[in-house]
This record gives structure tokens, C-alpha cells and sequence, in this order.
């Protein structure tokens, strides 16, 4: 499965500017930090994904899609599915919401799947900011043993446990110095990252942390899986975050010559005195060349981005074939039994975003 997409002009964080890049960066604790949160909006999304398949006689199809998490980004959602699904699991260790179902290749279905998925969710805009005098910082519940053994674990394309990465890392020097705190560090390796990498979205390159760094360049997703991997490797609990952007596709708008459908990948790393941090490295990237030491997208998150799931590399039971591997579920998965070929095919997509009132 590939995925896709487009970054967005980050803007001035003026919450941060009097720390500048130094206080983020130098060794020790630096100013008391606080991640403030405030309600944005509640939306409605609609993806609606028809494959139609002129050479297919199917006898079954089945079809996956995430259950959106709730977490300090969004909460309060809600995903439905049509055809009607079952809610399950993915069978890998993170064990991830999902929804599917099989159903029959009958009538129109012989050789065409349509199915739509609506997302809910009160989005929170989120910003890393100093204390103000006399302020107190709200306490920081720890993260849960179990998730912080997922977020710290090297799996599949996060593979910060390799030798190549070690090795990568020192001579980077993105090694975290003795007393440098989770968030000094991460604004340090985010600074670094920002300088020496560049956006390239390329459909089928890898993702792959190690093989991202030896190329030096990457699309949103490799260089979210990149940061995430960084953050692990020094013992700071980090996941990406699959999802789309809070608005509507538009008709014309394209990444490359590929349609586009707002699909987007960010990060977030887990500090002990501010809780889950958001990083978005693809927009950093691309906006590096006017200022390279903007930290417009680190701690900073607008509230215009609904998340699918944390993280690649989920295991699906597809119901016709056991368990599947699927790098992700920005868009719904889907196999077929059956006679003929599914190819040529002629995918069809939607996304229409609505604000919920009241």
C-alpha cells in the first residue's frame, strides 16, 4: 500500500520564539515547558473509495479500514462503515482498532467494491510553550507500561535497533547528551533533521528508517518514521501518526501526477514534563530553505488533522487469506476470491470534510 502527501506552510510559533533554537538545544533542563490545549472543532469526514474491476468475477470480497483513536489530538470519535462492519483488531503487537467485513460478489459487486467510511472527532489545537510567571503546569500522567514498551519497540519500518542506524546516529551526533531533557533533545534532532534532509515523495520508495537516512530524503511518511525513529533510539517513547488533513479534497489538486485526497503523515514524541508532543518534519523540511531555524512545526499542531492510527505495519485477518501484512490504512484495504483479474482497475475516491455544530 502507498501513501501519500502534501505538506502545508508552517507559520511563525510565537509561543516558542523567545526560546529560539539555543534554549531547545543546549545541554540541561530548559525553561519549564507547558503543551497547552485548546478545542478546535468537531468535523464530520466522508471517504467514500469504489474499485471497479472490468475483468472480475468475484465470488467474496473483504475490506478493512482504521477506527480513528481518541488521544490529546482529537477525541470523542466516531467511525462508521457502509457495507456494515465488525469491529476487530489487527494482529500485530500493537493491536489496533479496526472495522471490516467479507461479503458476497453479487450483482453490481461481481466486479465493483464501493465503500464509505465516515469519520467524527472533536479536533484540539496543541502548542509547546513557556510557562508564564506564577503558572503551573498541569501534571503529566506517565504513559502506561504497555504503551510505552510499543513507542519505544523497533519494528518492522521503525528499525532504530539496527547496527546501520546506530551507526548513523553517532556520526550525526544525535546521540542525547547526560542531562539533556526529552524535550531539548527532540527540538535538537528536529533542527538537525530539518537541515539535512529533503522532501521527495517517490510512490514506491521505501519508508524504512535506515533506508531513509542513507538517502537523505524522503515524503512525509519516511521522514515522520525517521524522526519517530530517532526519538526511540534515545529512550523517548515516539509514533507517527496516519491520517488526513481536516478539509476537503479538492478536484484539481495533485501530488505529481497523482490525485490527491488530503492524505498526510505527522509525529509526536512523549515527554515527561509535557505529555505528547507534535512534530510535523515534512513541513519543516519543506520550509527549511526560508528559515532554518523555524521551529514553526515542532509542538505545534493546529487542529486540522484527524488521525486514522498510530503507526505501519499492521497484520490483518483479511477473512480470505489469514493474516495479511498492510503498511497502512489511510484508505480502506481490500482482497477478492473470485475468477478473471482485478487488473486493469479503476480506483474512484472522496474526501469531503463538514464541521459539526453543537
Amino acid at each position: 500500500m502507498i501513501f501519500h502527501c502534501l505538506s502545508r506552510r508552517g507559520f511563525p510559533l510565537a509561543a516558542l520564539a523567545c526560546l529560539g533554537a539555543p534554549a531547545l538545544c543546549r545541554q540541561g533542563e530548559p525553561a519549564p515547558l507547558i503543551l497547552a490545549r485548546a478545542e478546535k472543532k468537531r468535523v464530520r469526514a466522508v471517504l467514500s473509495y469504489q474499485i471497479h474491476c472490468p475483468n472480475m468475477v468475484a465470488s467474496q470480497w473483504s475490506v478493512f479500514a482504521a477506527i480513528a483513536p481518541n488521544f490529546p489530538g482529537q477525541d470523542q470519535t466516531r467511525t462508521q462503515m457502509v457495507p456494515g462492519p465488525v469491529e476487530s483488531r489487527d494482529q500485530s503487537p500493537e493491536n489496533r482498532e479496526i472495522i471490516g467485513l467479507v461479503l458476497p460478489g453479487k450483482g453490481n459487486q461481481i466486479n465493483t467494491l464501493s465503500v464509505t467510511v465516515t469519520y467524527e472527532a472533536t479536533l484540539y489545537s496543541r502548542v509547546l510553550r513557556p510557562l508564564t510567571s506564577g503558572e503551573k503546569a498541569p501534571p503529566v500522567a506517565p504513559l502506561r507500561q504497555v504503551d510505552r514498551t510499543h513507542y519505544l519497540a523497533s519494528r518492522g519500518d521503525i528499525n532504530h535497533a539496527s547496527a546501520e542506524f546506530g551507526n548513523w546516529l553517532q556520526r550525526e551526533k544525535l546521540r542525547r547528551e547526560k542531562g539533556e531533557s526529552d524535550t531539548s533533545f527532540a527540538g535538537r534532532a528536529y533542527l538537525h533533521l530539518k537541515r539535512q534532509m529533503r522532501y521527495d515523495y517517490q510512490p514506491l520508495s521505501s519508508r524504512v528508517a535506515t533506508q531513509v537516512c542513507k538517502a537523505g530524503k524522503s515524503d512525509c511518511g519516511g521522514l515522520s518514521i525517521l524522526f519517530v525513529a530517532v526519538m526511540r533510539a534515545n529512550g523517548i517513547p515516539a509514533r507517527v501518526l496516519y491520517g488526513r488533513w481536516a478539509s476537503s479534497a479538492k478536484p484539481s489538486s495533485t501530488l505529481g501526477k497523482t490525485p490527491y485526497y488530503q492524505w498526510h503523515v505527522k509525529s509526536e514524541f512523549h515527554a515527561r514534563d509535557a505529555g505528547w508532543v507534535p512534530v510535523d518534519l515534512s513541513g519543516a523540511v519543506e520550509g527549511n530553505a526560508k528559515d532554518p531555524d523555524s521551529l514553526a512545526f515542532f509542538g505545534n499542531d493546529p487542529g486540522d488533522f484527524i488521525t486514522f492510527h498510530f503507526n505501519p505495519n499492521l497484520v490483518i485477518d483479511s477473512g480470505l487469506f489469514g493474516p495479511k501484512p498492510v503498511h497502512n490504512l489511510q484508505y480502506p484495504m481490500w482482497w477478492w476470491t473470485g475468477q478473471g483479474s482485478a487488473e486493469p482497475k479503476r480506483l474512484v475516491e472522496d474526501w469531503q470534510v463538514s464541521t459539526v455544530s453543537g
